[in-house]
């Protein structure tokens, strides 16, 4: 039930994008996201990317980590 905001294939390797808001970072429903995106990539050896606004990128990190997820953060 859920799908990444945006996928793209680069040289053979998937990556799956999430984008955040600032506000979205902490929410369940992005939580749920997160773990689910990060495992298939994992399990597929993709990529999982998470893009926050310029200045996020701490506050995404943080709760990443608290999530135990694998995943690059990206603030543009």
């Amino acid at each position: 039930g859920h799908i990444p905001d945006v996928t793209s294939q680069l040289d053979g390797k998937l990556k799956l994008i999430e984008v955040e808001t600032d506000d979205s970072i902490n929410d369940q429903h992005t939580s749920d996201q997160w773990k689910l995106f990060a495992a298939y990539a994992k399990r597929d050896n993709a990529e999982f990317i998470i893009v926050v606004p310029k200045g996020a990128e701490a506050k995404a990190e943080k709760r990443k980590n608290e999530l135990n997820v694998e995943g690059e953060v990206e603030g543009i």
